[in-house]
């Protein structure tokens, strides 16, 4: 699934989505997949999702839950959720006590 615009998704996705510029997702369901969001793209999880990358002049929040890897290739990226595989940050990702 592409997002392209603003798009509020509650359900269950099956596969990846890739927010692209100017898209912005908020997401309170699932997504059995990876969720990529490349420059100019904003995505606020606060569902479940199987993997989150996050890419140069991008923006992510994870509030919710990462069973898998949260890579963060340079974008902004702040966790507050729990990330169940590893996570691969650089420069630009805050992580909240306790997540």
């Amino acid at each position: 699934m592409l997002i392209s615009d603003h798009r509020i998704e509650s359900g269950k996705i099956h596969g990846d989505v890739r927010v692209v510029r100017g898209g912005n997702l908020i997401l309170g369901g699932i997504v059995s997949g990876t969720v990529t969001v490349d420059s100019g793209g904003v995505a606020i999880v606060g569902g479940i999702v199987d993997g989150l990358v996050v890419h140069p002049g991008a923006s992510a929040t994870l509030g919710g839950i990462c069973t898998g890897d949260v890579i963060n290739h340079g974008g902004e990226l702040s966790i507050g959720g729990i990330v169940g595989g590893a996570l691969h940050c650089r420069a630009g990702t805050q992580i909240a006590p306790g997540s």
